[in-house]
């Protein structure tokens, strides 16, 4: 990409479709909190820190992680008080806005980013390039391979790199294919965790027999709704990548066995959600939840620290989303990546917060706060829910949102992950059938995916 400007890659991006998937987030507008940052080292110079400046961060705003930025900021602060910064926090569907256009005025030091380094463009897949990948080909972020503190990181770096070379660090992983459960109501109705899909439609059965509610959902929002179609795909046991070519060769179709199989279990969930679910903001699910409206709610595993915010005491588990065979585990995806602005003024600033978030201590305080599962070897883990996971995420897979390659210009029914159960009846939209909806969405794929090749 050599001779194109960096705003010329950010004005051409704004007309693509964003591949950060972010989480637990809520509707609040732009909003300022005073935090800091970073820990010296060989690479990042103290006299940076001893002169008084600013570092600005950008986030979007799920709560535990912006508790948890604040916290290592505060920390920073306590060291080297004539550093001052700003973190602007947005919802998640505005945080793309804002992380273009305050890259394309060069007014932020550290951008965070939900998806990672996936998707990146692949022959077979002609079309867009990812934004993270036009945003490193262009000299936008910062490499961070020779920094010393890179090699505290265990899949941490390894989750940001691109070519060989280090862009950015994540800072946790998360699991997003599980569903919490009222425990106290399991155990008053001698309800035991089902291990594959049939044991899963019983139990739903078994809960309607006694007028309880299976699930509840933050539909209005869309992105948790369509976070089912992950869970639902972590049970058939495809590989992502084969299935995601296979689309674009034709050896896979949207209304083929496995994609009629997809549409069938989401149509199964929508008969399951507590009524009009897809009115329901994502900001008021936790509270319905708690307070008994349903037994279940699938959502990630970063909402825990929302639920006992809700109700400190109560009980509530978490177990993935059975598939048709037992032993399906988690999937997810690596979260909450730390990115430096390469044409910073305050490179040196933003590279000393990255030095103290890796070292250990610093780390294991960030990652109990967040509640996420760790992406640095040996660290102590006192988050009980957490800790609870960790058998069952140590090899964690990635979902199928972070595999799926959608062509550009495709329609509505294959946008998002492909599958958009959101427009059956069962769901409260206007198609009646599976049948007919998995050939819309193949309908689409197909004419998109041609046009896309034909350029």
């Amino acid at each position: 990409m050599k001779g194109t400007s960096i705003k010329g890659i950010l004005a051409a991006a704004i007309a693509m479709s964003l591949a950060v998937t972010v989480a637990g987030c809520g509707k609040t507008g732009e909003q300022a909190t005073a935090s800091t940052a970073g820990e010296s080292t060989a690479a990042a110079s103290t006299e940076a820190a001893a002169k008084p400046s600013a570092l600005r961060i950008i986030t979007w705003s799920n709560q535990s992680s912006v508790d948890a930025i604040n916290e290592l900021s505060k920390k920073y602060m306590e060291k080297y008080p004539n550093v001052k910064v700003d973190m602007s926090v947005v919802d998640t569907d505005n945080y793309p806005t804002l992380q273009r256009t305050r890259l394309q005025a060069n007014d932020v030091d550290i951008v965070t980013m939900g998806g990672g380094f996936v998707g990146e463009k692949v022959d077979w897949a002609p079309g867009a390039v990812p934004e993270w990948q036009q945003l490193i080909d262009s000299g936008v972020f910062t490499e961070l391979t020779n920094q010393p503190w890179v090699a505290n990181w265990s899949t941490g770096a390894k989750a940001g790199t691109y070519k060989g070379k280090v862009y950015a660090i994540s800072t946790g992983a998360n699991a997003t294919t599980g569903i919490f459960y009222n425990k106290k109501l399991f155990d008053e109705q001698g309800l035991k965790l089902p291990e594959t899909w049939a044991e899963f439609e019983q139990l739903c059965a078994e809960l309607k027999a006694r007028n309880i509610t299976p699930m509840t959902c933050g539909g209005q929002d869309q992105w948790p709704y369509q976070m089912l179609v992950n869970d639902v795909m972590a049970g058939l046991d495809i590989d992502y990548t084969t299935y995601a070519k296979g689309l674009w060769t034709g050896e896979k179709k949207f209304n083929d066995a496995d994609g009629l199989k997809v549409f069938e279990r989401m149509e199964f969930i929508n008969n399951n959600m507590e009524k009009n679910f897809m009115s329901i903001p994502y900001s008021a699910v936790i509270s319905r939840f708690v307070s008994g409206k349903a037994a279940m709610l699938p959502d990630g595993a970063w909402q825990a620290g929302e639920i006992t915010k809700a109700n400190k005491d109560f009980q509530f588990g978490y177990f993935p989303m059975p598939g048709t065979n037992k032993g399906v585990n988690f999937q997810g995806k690596f979260d909450l990546f730390f990115a430096v602005n390469d044409k910073s003024e305050n490179k040196d600033n933003a590279l000393n917060l990255l030095a103290m978030l890796s070292d250990k201590e610093s780390y294991t305080a960030f990652v109990n706060k967040v509640g996420f599962i760790p992406t640095m070897d040996g660290v102590n883990i006192t988050n009980e829910f957490l800790a609870s996971l960790l058998p069952y995420t140590s090899n964690l897979k990635n979902s199928w949102e972070l595999e799926y390659r959608i062509p550009v210009g495709v329609g509505q029914y294959a946008q998002n992950k492909g599958f958009n159960p959101q427009f059956l009846k069962s769901a409260g939209g206007s198609i009646n059938t599976i049948q007919e909806l998995a050939d819309l969405t193949q309908k689409d794929f197909e004419k998109a995916a041609a046009a896309n090749k034909s350029k």
